[in-house]
């Protein structure tokens, strides 16, 4: 059984190379597109990371109801409410203070309308993003 919380339809048997961290980081990916999510979920799990999976703002609240991760990569674009809104929920929640927050769009930072930094998330990732960046990203 996979570990991580992707509905059913599970994610595609790839070839890859696995490598064991040194360190292994806990890690919410919240991405409405179910096809990158189960890739990049497969990667870094083949790296040795815990990872969990919403493909919603909503189902991403309820996975932090008993998982604290170390890191959240969350997409701006989803289809229940915006990345924006679903950071607001997340960074009030006492229990996750301290966790990094990692914001991920299609679109250039320069044409998101308002500030990443000033809503506060901790980085701006410009998608597609390939698994040695995403990893040097979740790396503390």
């Amino acid at each position: 059984m996979p570990n991580h919380s992707l509905p059913p339809d599970g994610p595609a048997v790839l070839d890859a190379w696995s490598h064991s961290p040194d360190v292994v980081v806990r890690v919410l990916l919240v991405e409405d597109n179910r096809e990158l999510a189960d890739l990049q979920v497969m990667l870094l799990e083949q790296r040795g990371h815990e990872v969990r999976a919403a493909l919603d703002g909503g189902a991403a609240l309820a996975l932090v109801e008993d998982y604290v991760p170390d890191i959240v990569l969350l997409d701006l674009g989803l289809p229940d409410m915006d990345g924006f809104e679903v950071l607001a929920k997340l960074r009030a929640l006492e229990h996750l203070d301290g966790v990094r927050f990692v914001a991920l769009s299609g679109s250039p930072a320069e044409e998101l309308g308002r500030s990443w930094r000033d809503a506060g998330f901790d980085l701006y990732v410009l998608k597609p993003i390939d698994i040695d960046e995403l990893e040097s990203i979740i790396l503390p």
